[in-house]
């Protein structure tokens, strides 16, 4: 099944088209509105050994 070149091209976005949201308050009213929440901080940290990997 092919995508239309209208639907694709509305959900790609090319560098410089969006801007980083940094404020806490604009945040956390998203994050409100949306349900999604990130990850704390040390949850989000990649905690993995080469033994890891070789087990995967």
């Amino acid at each position: 099944m092919s995508i239309s070149e209208e639907r694709s091209s509305r959900y790609t976005f090319k560098p410089g088209q969006l801007t980083p949201v940094t404020d806490p308050e604009e945040l956390k009213r998203i994050h409100e509105k949306t349900g999604a929440h990130p990850l704390p901080d040390d949850e989000q940290e990649w905690n993995i050994t080469i033994d890891d990997l070789l087990e995967y």
